[in-house]
């Protein structure tokens, strides 16, 4: 186990199952994010308003949502 899913365990009072929910969350939310990256690159200065909504709403998943059960995730623009 890593210090991460000790870190997840400890949030949520000791429970592996939710802790590796989380976990698979992150992991599927940082592959989202990584398939717009080069959006966010310097030389792509245009990205749309939506995009970046889309993005932040990403990069603020785990703390918007207290279900690992009932993720709300965004719609890719």
């Amino acid at each position: 186990m890593s210090p991460t899913d000790y870190q997840y365990k400890e949030a949520d009072g000791g429970n592996m199952a939710t802790a590796e929910k989380w976990k698979s969350i992150r992991l599927k939310r940082s592959r989202l994010l990584a398939e717009t990256d080069y959006l966010a690159m310097q030389d792509q200065p245009n990205m749309s308003n939506d995009m970046q909504i889309y993005r932040k709403k990403l990069r603020d998943l785990p703390q918007d949502n207290s279900d690992p059960d009932n993720i709300l995730w965004p719609t890719k623009p």
